[in-house]
């Protein structure tokens, strides 16, 4: 049995850190639905749906934070900005994320020992 086995760990907004790695765990939204009140009129009221991601994301790496919004870079390097309001972040454990990002990375930003790879090293 594997002990080093890790789970990701759901995180209040104000536990949320530069630097470490999140996915997302459920996202909340908000539906408007009429319902008849006793008195017979109908009436508006929101009703909050927590779903699941359709698709599983990559692990993305905390870039900054402004509560209630947190900027995350993508596997593709590029920012994105999350409401944590209406989205459910997990902390990833680092070696999974790196784990989960490497085949997704360019040759040259894979490699973690900073040397340059063959193709490289000529330029």
């Amino acid at each position: 049995m594997d002990t080093n086995m890790t789970m990701a760990r759901s995180l209040a907004p104000e536990d949320i850190s530069v630097g470490m790695y999140v996915a997302t765990l459920h996202v909340q939204l908000q539906l408007l639905m009429y319902r008849e009140n006793p008195a017979g009129d109908d009436e508006l009221y929101t009703y909050p749906v927590v779903r699941r991601p359709h698709e599983t994301e990559l692990p993305r790496k905390v870039v900054g934070i402004c509560l209630p919004y947190v900027v995350v870079r993508n596997h593709d390097r590029k920012t994105e900005m999350l409401d944590t309001r209406s989205v459910r972040l997990a902390r990833v454990d680092t070696q999974f994320a790196k784990a989960a990002l490497k085949p997704h990375m360019k040759p040259r930003e894979a490699k973690s020992d900073g040397k340059r790879c063959k193709c490289c090293r000529s330029k």
